[in-house]
């Protein structure tokens, strides 16, 4: 049996207000989903001393602009002001789960107690799919005509699609 077995729990969940287009920046969003967690785990924030993010953009078609399309460890931080942060990390070659991992070897590490790990996105007013140009080129000239290109570009539409017609899957 895992040595580590039972020592990391998840202990609190929050999240912020679900629109279509959001009226607020996107790291206030994510500001309150983090005092929801914290306030649903029953910690205080002057408890949490690790912080952990994936701030992928979720859609093409827009600039990567700290605290509007993504909230960056730095940007969280800024927000927080915690007064015994010992470690972060932002993660940016796997998706959540690799964020949700190195704070688990951070906590099992006694880097840090209390870790939050947060995934704010959403797609600012009229940048949804903005893409540049009017020709796709390369693989995209398979997809992207038909909207398979977005948050998931290998997206199950489209490979689903294409293995019916050619008689992969049922």
């Amino acid at each position: 049996m895992w040595e580590n077995r039972c020592k990391v729990a998840v202990s609190g969940v929050g999240f912020s207000k679900v629109t279509r287009s959001a009226e607020i920046p996107l790291a206030a969003h994510a500001l309150t989903a983090v005092q929801e967690a914290v306030a649903d785990s029953g910690l205080k924030m002057s408890d949490i001393d690790g912080l952990a993010t994936y701030p992928e953009l979720p859609a093409t078609g827009h600039a990567e602009v700290d605290g509007i399309s993504i909230v960056s460890v730095n940007c969280m931080m800024a927000m927080l002001k915690l007064p015994n942060l010992s470690w972060h990390i932002q993660v940016g070659t796997t998706n959540i789960g690799g964020a949700v991992q190195q704070a688990v070897n951070a906590l099992l590490a006694g880097v840090c107690k209390y870790a939050v790990v947060w995934r704010a996105m959403h797609n600012p007013r009229g940048t949804y799919q903005n893409l540049p140009g009017a020709y796709a080129q390369g693989a995209a000239q398979f997809t992207a005509p038909y909207g398979f290109g977005g948050p998931v570009p290998a997206g199950s539409s489209g490979t689903t699609r294409t293995a019916r017609r050619w008689r992969h899957w049922p």
